[in-house]
């Protein structure tokens, strides 16, 4: 079944598509084994200043940008460490000064499927936590309150950065970066974010499928269990110009249609013409996300996303 871009109304009703994105996420015990890495933390090493040299800040804020933010930043830890392979697992406990005149204690890269970044951060000097939440909005992650370290979590455009305090909470100890799990909230939420949102979920798409983002068209209709459980049965990515994402949904487990009405806020799409399957449409910041859903109107059946040209 296919599924088609159409500038008079978000897309055809009929389309089927999946998705899955099998991704690692690992808990704070890597993190926590960091600190016990962790040495003494000295200047040597220090990181030359430039643009693009990494700091605390930018650590904890570039990624947030989205894939390219975090790619930029891998980047750049990467010329800073001198790694030359990158297929292989890297730990460096050299001490390192950044631009900012912050010291890493340690540095750990995890190569692709798994694809994360920790590192251990000095307390002297300190990095205090409460200029980390401003600048990443994060939250706590857990609501169960602890008596010494805190950790905190923020999630944007695919990315998820985490970090954690000192015992005393004053002060940033480590940072870490992943790729967030993919999920059906995470397909109908961040494309409205604008096209870094967009491509972050492109991009963990493809990587569930093991594709190249930039290939031609990909049609695959091997099932896909997303992080939240939610079946994918069908993906269909389109390159420029059509430039679009098709995904279908198994009705088992459900993915209410209210649900996805309250995350996205879109409105009835009144252009399907007789179709027994009520379609929906979401516009925000340059994009749209549609969505079908079964015929007794109670779960969503595919999902559409495109630019909203």
């Amino acid at each position: 079944m296919a599924l088609t871009s159409d500038r008079s109304g978000p897309w055809r009703e009929d389309t089927k598509l999946s998705t899955r994105r099998q991704n690692t996420t690992l808990g704070f015990a890597i993190a926590a084994a960091l600190i016990v890495l962790s040495g003494c933390a000295s200047t040597n090493g220090i990181i030359p200043v430039s643009d693009q040299a990494p700091t605390v800040e930018r650590l904890l804020t570039t990624p947030l940008e989205g894939v390219t933010g975090r790619d930029g930043m891998r980047s750049a830890m990467i010329r800073a460490y001198e790694i030359k392979d990158l297929d292989s697992k890297h730990i460096d406990n050299r001490p390192k000064t950044l631009a900012d005149n912050h010291i890493l204690s340690m540095f750990w890269l995890e190569p692709a499927p798994v694809d994360f970044m920790s590192m251990a951060v000095a307390p002297q000097p300190c990095f205090p936590t409460e200029r980390a939440l401003h600048l990443t909005q994060a939250k706590p992650h857990s609501q169960t309150q602890s008596s010494d370290e805190q950790t905190y979590d923020a999630s944007r455009n695919g990315i998820l950065v985490s970090f954690s305090t000192t015992p005393d909470r004053k002060c940033v100890s480590y940072i870490h970066i992943e790729t967030e799990a993919l999920t059906v909230e995470r397909i109908l939420t961040e494309p409205l974010s604008g096209t870094a949102g967009r491509d972050g979920v492109r991009t963990a798409l493809a990587r569930s499928y093991a594709i190249d983002p930039s290939m031609t068209k990909y049609t695959n209709r091997e099932p896909k269990v997303l992080a939240d459980r939610q079946v994918v049965s069908l993906l269909w990515l389109e390159p420029p110009p059509a430039d679009f994402m098709s995904i279908s949904l198994d009705s088992v487990p459900c993915f209410s249609t209210q649900r996805a009405l309250a995350l996205t806020q879109a409105k009835p799409y009144s252009g399907s013409g007789g179709t027994s399957h009520p379609a929906y449409n979401a516009f925000k910041n340059g994009m749209l996300v549609g969505f079908t859903s079964t015929p007794d109107g109670k779960c969503v059946k595919a999902i559409h996303i495109e630019e909203d040209k």
